[in-house]
């Protein structure tokens, strides 16, 4: 056993004195790693203030390895990010690497399949080479090659994924202790973290950009409608977007793709790239196209498309292909390259551009629909004008053999004929007036489809327009024994602005109709204010007839084109089933609306609202006279619409109107009235039961107290006597149903004694003979029925006619003498009418004179009116011509001054 000597120290006093020198030394280790981590850790942070102020990231990478190298304390660092394009390890950033050592160490460990440490690295360990420690042969290499004694490769990574890596080494002893290996792994991870943030700033900065560049591309499509065009287009712009050389736009063509544009590249050579479809597999093209996916290959020399993929003019070094797919299949492919580079695309790339194929895609679908809308409009434009022009055709055609037919049976119906004659006569001219409202209809509609018809905004007299209307189709109603009545209360608003011609348009429809479909009863024409503002007023005009009516499941269809309320009718009451059609058209147009009621057996009311404005009146309306205001006026009528209507305009006027519904009655009225107050006129209805208005008149002048009573007949039949027979039969005026407020009123007036009122041509109290215009007239017509006719209707009205065949006639006739008036055919041999009045004005230029030129046409379409004006035609009429049409014009051109400028009156129907 060991014997303690003197003067030995214990044994645990040496271990308890070793312990606190221990733990000193650890202790003082520790914080000297500490600060050398503080120092790293500041470091650190400045580096990233450095990188936040805009520094590239190569600069900061390089920083980082400088930072390394002071801190750890190493002899080098180098860092190395991973190429997904070169698929190597690339050095980007180096400190203290010899220049000879950084190139051969990437180019002979660094690619992949020359580094026996990827492994480690993608798994994220840290490859440590020490010559401290026992290493295999390719470790031994790797640091002989490095001349390093100490090394360690620590993984770039970040959202673990690899991003390169960082290199560390010490050229001598001793190598790295753990303090040094944790500031490396500190460093990595803040390098790997900006690399990481700085790719994705660039990512989405460049997608960014990709996506600004393609809201600027759709833009620009928007604007083509030309597929080369738009092939030029996306390439130029998708080459610019990628930073690439060019691009090359593929359309498929039956078995093969075809370029039909790009850009980068010679035009011929573009233009003669063909991709067959056969050849499948190899092509980066095919294989977009067949895939509906987009396509990359950035090695294109080492791929097997090399020798199939371009023209010799077109040298790819990388290809990325986009498909084009159209809304019901693939239309082509996008192919974008670069003829300098290889590995300029990635799936990123790809993922991006894949949005320029719909852009495309749609862009030459658009093309294609508008050049086969361009096509299917010149079609269209064509048939409407070969459409037109016959229908011009047909118009003419038609008309002019019209024109005879009706202005002879006119002329006829003059002569004396028996009843038997005038009949056949009559029937004539009915059928005429029929078909010649068939040929309007067609044309209105033919013009509605078109979208031709328009309507114009001027003043007119409403009232007016309401009793032309009634007065037209009152022969046909009292041929059939119906009571056609027109009722307008006093006070309504006459003077309004809107397009006359189409309101009478719609209302001789509309009381044509309710005339044709009723047998028995009455037809009445209504107009009431529906709303009324100091400017404008709401219309409601209603037509109601005591007809066949119309079944509540037919409405909607009668004023559907060619439909009448059953087949029945269209084989019975005959007509296009036009009528309606049009005239909701007509009304939509000036911005109203048709509407109807009815029940079978019992009748229709068919009615129109419109909206117009309010016309300021010319002159103050004159005020009612004092010969009526107060006058006992019996009416006697067995119509109570007629009744109601007459008692309603004699109180407006200030009359004391009575009501009598048969001749009886007013026979006891008459007897039973005060000595005070008798009746100071009767207003007697021809056509009444039992005792008609002869019957009632010749009773009422048998009492030799009412000799001297005026009595006034209303009659549905113009009556052809004249003044003296009325009176013989004991009345003093005669007036034709349905009778004109103003009519009515100057046939009061003038019976009272008071004449204030100027009496106007037709359906005055008796007929009266033709007007002596007394003009000297040239009527320059080629038909030579159309010049009887002509000749005719004047030589009644006391002008002097002389006739020629054409226009140069016409101009070498209107030379020799001054004319009053010319009525110019439109359409002759030599020369027409619209050179023939340009001639005229050309020659009357210097002279001041103006001849007034009416145009007589059966051209009624669209802009035939316009070509008259501008021809220098002061008024048309429009063929067949009737009598009442041809006076009023004559009238009004050759019994007013001439002014120096045409106006065509507004009034006068357009050409329709």
């Amino acid at each position: 056993m060991h014997k303690r000597r003197h003067g030995d120290i214990p044994s645990g006093a040496h271990g308890a004195q070793a312990a606190p020198r221990r733990r000193a030394a650890d202790i003082t280790e520790r914080l000297r790693s500490l600060e050398r981590e503080k120092r790293v850790a500041d470091a650190l942070v400045q580096v990233a203030e450095q990188a936040g102020a805009g520094l590239a990231l190569t600069d900061v990478l390089g920083r980082f390895c400088r930072l390394t190298v002071e801190l750890v304390p190493c002899d080098r660092c180098t860092i190395y990010l991973w190429s997904s394009r070169r698929k190597a390890y690339i050095p980007v950033a180096d400190c203290g690497t010899p220049a000879h050592v950084v190139p051969r160490f990437a180019e002979k460990y660094y690619y992949r399949g020359k580094m026996f440490f990827e492994e480690d690295l993608r798994a994220g360990k840290t490859v440590r080479l020490s010559r401290e420690r026992e290493l295999s042969p390719e470790e031994y290499e790797l640091i002989e090659e490095s001349e390093q004694y100490d090394m360690a490769i620590v993984p770039l990574q970040a959202r673990g994924m690899g991003l390169g890596s960082m290199s560390v080494g010490l050229h001598q002893a001793p190598g790295f202790d753990a303090t040094s290996l944790t500031i490396v792994h500190g460093v990595a991870r803040q390098a790997a973290a900006r690399i990481d943030n700085a790719r994705l700033f660039d990512r989405v900065q460049k997608a960014a950009s990709i996506r600004a560049g393609l809201a600027s591309l759709a833009a620009a499509l928007n604007e083509q409608s030309d597929p080369e065009t738009i092939a030029r287009l996306v390439c130029s712009e998708a080459a610019a977007l990628l930073g690439v050389s060019g691009g090359l736009l593929f359309l498929r063509n039956q078995d093969e793709l075809v370029a039909v544009g790009g850009s980068g590249w010679d035009a011929d050579a573009i233009r003669g790239l063909r991709v067959p479809l056969a050849n499948t597999g190899e092509h980066v093209v095919l294989q977009a196209y067949e895939r509906n996916a987009t396509v990359f290959e950035n090695k294109v020399a080492a791929s097997p498309m090399a020798h199939a993929c371009f023209d010799r003019r077109i040298d790819l070094k990388c290809v990325l292909a986009i498909p084009l797919v159209g809304r019901s299949r693939s239309i082509g492919c996008l192919v974008l390259g670069d003829a300098n580079r290889t590995h300029r695309f990635t799936k990123d790339i790809a993922d991006q551009a894949i949005l320029i194929g719909p852009l495309a895609s749609s862009a030459l679908e658009r093309a294609w629909l508008f050049q086969e809308l361009v096509q299917a409009r010149d079609v269209a434009l064509a048939a409407g004008r070969a459409k037109s022009q016959f229908l011009a055709n047909m118009s003419h055609e038609i008309r002019t053999p019209m024109n005879g037919i009706i202005g002879m049976s006119d002329i006829l119906l003059e002569t004396a004929l028996d009843e038997e004659q005038r009949d056949y006569a009559s029937t004539v001219r009915r059928c005429a007036e029929g078909l010649l409202t068939v040929i309007n209809d067609i044309l209105d509609f033919s013009k509605i489809e078109a979208g031709r018809l328009t309507v114009e905004t001027v003043g007119f007299n409403l009232r007016t327009v309401i009793e032309e209307v009634v007065e037209m189709a009152a022969p046909r109603a009292h041929e059939k024994g119906l009571e056609l009545t027109c009722d307008m209360p006093p006070g309504f608003p006459e003077l309004l602005r809107g397009d006359p011609v189409r309101l009478r348009q719609v209302l001789e429809n509309l009381v044509g109709n309710a005339v044709k479909f009723t047998e028995v009863g009455d037809v009445s024409l209504e107009a009431r204010a529906s709303y009324e503002t100091p400017s404008h007023v709401t219309l409601r005009l209603s037509v109601r007839d005591t007809g066949i009516g119309i079944p509540a499941e037919r409405q909607a269809a009668i004023f559907e084109s060619f439909t009448q309320a059953d087949g029945s009718t269209t084989r019975r009451y005959g007509g296009t089933g036009l009528g309606l059609t049009i005239c909701r058209q007509l009304a939509e147009l000036m911005g109203g609306k048709i509407q109807v009621a009815s029940e079978p057996g019992t009748g229709s009311t068919f009615w129109l609202e419109l909206t117009l404005e309010k016309a300021p009146a010319t002159t103050e309306p004159p005020p009612p006279s004092a010969t009526l205001r107060g006058l006992r006026v019996l009416v006697v009528d067995d119509n109570a619409t007629n009744r109601f209507i007459l008692l309603r305009q004699l109180q407006s006027w200030g009359a004391r109107p009575c009501e009598a519904r048969s001749g009886a009655e007013a026979l006891e009225m008459l007897h039973g009235a005060d000595d005070d107050e008798p009746f100071q006129l009767v207003l007697l209805d021809m056509h009444m039961p039992d005792m008609d208005g002869t019957m009632t008149a010749r009773a009422i002048k048998r009492d030799l107290r009412f000799a001297e009573l005026p009595l006034v007949l209303l009659s549905s039949a113009r009556t052809q006597e004249t003044a003296a027979g009325l009176r013989a039969r004991g009345f003093a005026a005669a007036l034709v149903k349905p009778v004109r407020r103003s009519n009515l009123l100057r046939a009061l007036l003038d019976v009272l004694g008071e004449r204030r009122i100027d009496r106007p041509v037709g359906n005055g109290a008796s007929e009266a003979p033709g007007p002596d215009l007394g003009l000297h007239v040239l009527v320059a017509e080629d038909n030579l029925v159309n010049q009887k006719v002509a000749r005719r209707m004047l030589e009644r009205w006391g002008c002097r006619v002389d006739v020629v065949g054409d226009g140069r006639q016409a101009l070498e006739a209107v030379a020799r003498v001054a004319y009053d008036l010319v009525l110019m055919d439109v359409q002759m041999p030599e020369m027409d009418g619209f050179d023939a009045t340009a001639a005229i004005r050309r020659r009357e230029a210097p002279t001041g004179r103006r001849t007034p030129i009416i145009a007589m046409t059966a051209y009624v379409m669209e802009g035939d009116r316009d070509r008259c004006v501008e021809a220098g035609m002061d008024d048309y009429v429009a063929k067949p011509i009737t009598a009442p049409a041809l006076l009023q014009a004559v009238s009004r051109w050759g019994t007013r001054p001439i002014s120096p400028e045409p106006s065509m009156p507004s009034a006068v129907p357009p050409m329709s």
